[in-house]
């Protein structure tokens, strides 16, 4: 009797993995909120960009401070109060640079002070900043966030997808997590010292295949940068009339020079990221160039 040996061939199917890198990541390793705020993980692009809690309806920014975090003791979270009347209006936001890549995930965990109970209900949203202008807020789809008081899983994102919108964009991509109801985590009104938590919040991202940078014209250039007290500008044609814009796109200061070389005094700004662009007299801008000021 013969004995046949019967070889299966198996075919097997390549799958195409695509690696994610991080673009930017706020893991609070430190005490301090004035180092903490900082993006700790990413694209030395988005090294010195920083967490923020503002409020639209008063125009100004909440004062930030370390709680224990998700990695008790191992690290912090962003903590803030301040939250009554801010449903639709107060929120965490950061911003994010994300030329080349595309096909952006976000992750985020989100909780309240057990003692000081802060807002419960958050949703995530995002919009693409172009230079000199303000886009609409708008949802990101799944990004309903209720919070507790022990990091469960519905204060939770994990890597969300964010919207075609935000590939490979042209300008600045910001995330912000709203305030969406007036409800604290134990269903009362939230009270002025309500407290808030943030925590772990990890963008990731896929390489445009191809992709390179555009060349724009350069129209000025600035040193030193990072900056302190002041930056020097040099203009490649005069006059031109500058503007310099916050990480939310808001003009905060602006000259017109008909110098090659001037100095533009930096006092009184927060350490932190901004941006400076040229406008044209029909109102154009040029391509952001990124100014990081440190050391006030």
């Amino acid at each position: 009797m013969k004995s046949w040996v019967i070889i299966l061939c198996l075919g097997i199917i390549p799958v195409t993995l695509i690696s994610q890198d991080t673009i930017a990541g706020w893991t609070f390793r430190y005490e301090h909120p004035e180092e903490s705020v900082f993006a700790d993980l990413g694209l030395d692009v988005n090294a010195a960009i920083k967490l923020v809690c503002y409020s639209d309806t008063s125009g100004s920014y909440g004062q930030i401070f370390m709680q224990p975090g998700l990695l008790t003791p191992v690290s912090f979270s962003a903590a803030c109060s301040g939250w009554k009347g801010g449903a639709g209006n107060r929120y965490w936001m950061i911003t994010f640079d994300g030329s080349g890549y595309q096909d952006f995930l976000v992750s985020s965990r989100q909780s309240s002070d057990p003692d000081l109970p802060g807002p419960r209900d958050f949703i995530l949203q995002f919009r693409i900043l172009p230079p000199g202008t303000v886009e609409e807020w708008t949802d990101v789809a799944g990004g309903v966030i209720q919070c507790n008081s022990d990091w469960g899983e519905l204060g939770s994102v994990t890597d969300l997808l964010l919207p075609p919108e935000c590939n490979n964009p042209e300008g600045l991509v910001q995330l912000r997590w709203l305030m969406a109801s007036e409800e604290d985590i134990s269903g009362l009104p939230v009270d002025e010292s309500g407290i808030s938590l943030i925590d772990n919040i990890i963008i990731k991202g896929s390489k445009v295949a191809g992709y390179h940078p555009p060349k724009a014209p350069a129209f000025f250039s600035v040193f030193p940068n990072p900056a302190t007290s002041f930056v020097n500008i040099r203009l490649n044609d005069i006059p031109q009339s500058l503007w310099l814009l916050d990480i939310q796109g808001k003009k905060i200061r602006s000259c017109f020079s008909r110098e090659t070389c001037f100095q533009w005094s930096l006092t009184g700004l927060d350490n932190g990221v901004y941006y400076i662009v040229s406008v044209s007299e029909d109102g154009t801008f040029s391509q952001p160039v990124r100014l990081a000021v440190t050391g006030n």
